[in-house]
């Protein structure tokens, strides 16, 4: 014999926006892989550049991501630092165009 599903089970839940997939995109990274990871976007209110985080994210960072997706792709892993640093200060490379793209995103928001 097959034990059915409820109906929440068979039917898959379905994200309506591009803002919600952003938005679990970023949770799932800070969670699925609590490993040490570094902010290193532009200051912002509560978060300088290189803040280093424990287990995930906190609150106020997560709101920031949301509003600016830009700046997911400047929370990296502590072991990609060396390479990270690097290429930020180096023109035309991609961390260097994220991280003015983010800059410029922000602007008084920061």
């Amino acid at each position: 014999m097959t034990a059915q599903k409820s109906k929440k089970e068979q039917v898959p839940e379905v994200q309506s926006t591009e803002s919600k997939k952003q938005e679990v995109q970023v949770i799932d990274k800070a969670e699925e892989n609590p490993s040490t990871i570094v902010y290193v976007g532009p200051d912002l209110e509560l978060v300088p550049q290189f803040s280093v985080f424990h287990n995930g994210l906190p609150n106020h960072l997560r709101e920031k991501v949301k509003a600016h997706p830009v700046l997911e792709k400047l929370i990296v892993k502590l072991s990609e630092m060396p390479t990270i640093e690097d290429r930020l200060s180096r023109v035309g490379s991609k961390e260097y165009l994220l991280f003015n793209a983010a800059k410029k995103q922000l602007g008084s928001d920061a």
